[in-house]
């Protein structure tokens, strides 16, 4: 990668930490590595390496690179599959989002076409195109699309995906909502606060964590039902011993959610100390 390149590895990075990103599976070739390796590093997640997503090992078995597809969605969870452009359409097949992956990638190419198969170029010629973030939006797609499948929705999640590919994943806030909040202990009943989702806005959260000092904390946002919606890792108290995390409103959709607060040891190992509710209107 270039410095260009290795900056938006870092910024994708914090992008994949708000989807709570779990596994990661990449090309071998070092574009890809190096794309992906800021986020598995900060996540503390290992890199999959596989040869069937590499523009060489797909050429010669493209099989490997659709059972690979295959095998993230059976395993449902927030998932990273970075890739090369010449794979991506194929993979996109399996989706039946051709058109959202044209899109997508016209969003993101700096000279402001879609992607087709180039003709060789020159060095001084080829557009840094941030492949990183293009495998990004294509795993969330995937992930989100099984989603739907297990809610036998599959038209209306087709729908509903292309249409947040064309209008972009997250709206830009136009102000910031600060609250203030004190955790419920485990067995106490949680606090519940509303937010509203009119407007787009940052929500800043300070939480009260006191009275359960550790050295790292870990916070998990999720709907009633059980759906992953967002988390933070490796956050410390401040001075005030209060826990700071923003998140966009337009992340939210209408319904109830639970945050948790998890204190987390040197060795990484985590136990829930309070816990809030929250109501999306």
């Amino acid at each position: 990668l270039d410095p260009v390149g290795r900056e938006r590895a870092a910024a994708l990075s914090g992008v994949l930490t708000a989807y709570g990103v779990t596994r990661v599976v990449t090309s071998p070739s070092e574009r890809c590595l190096r794309t992906v390796e800021p986020y598995a590093v900060s996540a503390g997640t290992p890199l999959r390496t596989r040869e069937g997503l590499s523009e060489e090992g797909f050429e010669a078995a493209p099989e490997k690179a659709h059972r690979h597809l295959a095998r993230l969605l059976e395993r449902g969870e927030p998932s990273l599959l970075c890739t090369h452009g010449p794979v991506l359409p194929e993979l996109l097949d399996d989706l039946g989002l051709p058109d959202a992956l044209r899109r997508a990638t016209q969003l993101l190419d700096d000279n402001g076409e879609g992607w087709a198969e180039p003709a060789p170029l020159k060095p001084w010629q080829r557009p840094r195109v941030a492949l990183g973030i293009v495998a990004g939006v294509v795993a969330l797609l995937a992930f989100t699309l099984w989603q739907g499948i297990r809610l036998g929705q599959v038209e209306k999640a087709r729908d509903a995906l292309q249409a947040t590919v064309a209008e972009g994943l997250l709206l830009p806030p136009s102000a910031t909502e600060r609250y203030q909040l004190q955790p419920a202990r485990p067995g106490v009943q949680p606090p519940r606060f509303t937010v509203g989702l009119g407007t787009p806005h940052l929500i800043e959260l300070y939480l009260a964590v006191g009275y359960a000092p550790a050295p790292y904390y870990r916070l998990r946002l999720e709907r009633a039902d059980g759906t992953f919606m967002w988390s933070a890792t490796n956050l410390v108290r401040d001075s005030n011993g209060e826990l700071r995390a923003t998140l966009n409103s337009s992340l939210l959709v209408s319904g109830d959610y639970q945050l948790e607060v998890e204190a987390v040891n040197l060795r990484g190992d985590g136990s829930v100390v309070g816990r809030l509710r929250i109501a999306a209107q």
